[in-house]
């Protein structure tokens, strides 16, 4: 029983310093955490909105559809297919 003790102590040791060491020398990035204001999200072009979600796409990535003379944009082919369900007036 002592043994197993003295390797999960030397084990935690161990483990907080190679934590200690890999924080001082890899950027925040790279070690795969991003903390809030680290990421930077840029959309460039046109945003659009799902009439049937309210989430805003960019007009590139967006799904469209031509109706009765309309141009509309959705955030994916679900959405697309829950407008033509509910009809054109519904959002």
């Amino acid at each position: 029983m002592g043994m197993l003790f003295r390797f999960l102590l030397i084990f935690l040791a161990v483990l907080i310093v190679y934590r200690a060491v890999k924080r001082l020398f890899l950027p925040a990035a790279k070690r795969g955490e991003v903390r809030e204001g680290d990421r930077e999200v840029v959309h460039r072009g046109e945003m659009v909105k799902d009439p049937v979600c309210g989430t805003f796409v960019p007009r590139d990535d967006s799904i469209g559809l031509q109706q009765d003379g309309e141009q509309h944009f959705f955030c994916s082919p679900a959405c697309r297919d829950e407008y033509r369900r509910r009809g054109k007036g519904a959002s």
